[in-house]
């Protein structure tokens, strides 16, 4: 029996978890597994990939998912994007999703969604409240459940991706529409 959808989550910071916390988590691909139980908690305490748990609102577990993000560039010509026509030709700022996951009882419940929303909401509040540079966020799909997560979610795969991981790409116009239209709901 799949536990009961949940619309309520919070967000917390890796640091508020111990080792055996995250290894009990498993979204059914290993390397993602790999990442939050070994790697994850060092990135983050080097502050190289922080890492972001969600959980049931008001509770620490289960651990439903969890989110890196992390700033960088792309070059322009590589590869060719067409959302970038129009930029200078040295490296494009933008945020990057280093690794999105959720575990394996609770995906296809709008978590995953959450997930990326909570992204927007930090995306724009970056862009416009502090000013920081980026013209949109990128993420590099691992499989195709991956990439057809982020095609539902306006994403776009960029020219030149036949292997995977597929880097993805979705402009600042998009991310903000998606932002207000929520805000406002």
């Amino acid at each position: 029996m799949s536990p009961k959808p949940l619309v309520v989550v919070d967000f917390r910071s890796i640091k508020h978890f111990s080792r055996s916390q995250l290894n009990d988590f498993d979204c059914g691909h290993p390397e993602m597994n790999k990442y939050l139980h070994q790697m994850a908690k060092t990135n983050d305490k080097k502050n190289l990939s922080p890492c972001i748990l969600v959980v049931p609102h008001g509770k620490d577990e289960p651990i439903l998912g969890y989110v890196s993000v992390l700033n960088s560039t792309v070059e322009k010509g590589d590869p060719p994007a067409p959302q970038l026509k129009g930029f200078p030709n040295y490296p494009i700022p933008v945020m990057l999703i280093g690794r999105l996951a959720v575990s394996n009882q609770y995906q296809n419940q709008g978590i995953g969604k959450h997930i990326l929303m909570h992204v927007f909401v930090k995306h724009v509040k970056a862009v416009r409240e502090l000013g920081i540079g980026s013209v949109g966020v990128i993420t590099d799909a691992i499989d195709e459940n991956a990439v057809c997560f982020y095609k539902k979610h306006d994403f776009k795969v960029l020219p030149g991706q036949e292997a995977f991981p597929k880097r993805m790409f979705i402009p600042n116009a998009t991310v903000f529409d998606a932002y207000d239209s929520t805000a406002t709901e």
